[in-house]
């Protein structure tokens, strides 16, 4: 994992927590899609964003 993809996911956090969709922070947070930010999360945590801000 890149020193750089750790910064990227932790502002797709953000922007859920702030009540954007994951798709809507995926995009902000400068991922292609909203599986592409699944897929890194759950290789970083282990579990799946949702998990972490459920809507």
């Amino acid at each position: 994992m890149t020193q750089t993809v750790a910064p990227t996911v932790h502002e797709a956090i953000q922007f859920a927590m702030a009540g954007r969709s994951w798709t809507e922070a995926a995009h902000a947070a400068g991922f292609a899609d909203s599986s592409h930010l699944t897929r890194t999360f759950r290789r970083m945590f282990g579990i799946n964003p949702a998990a972490l801000v459920p809507r």
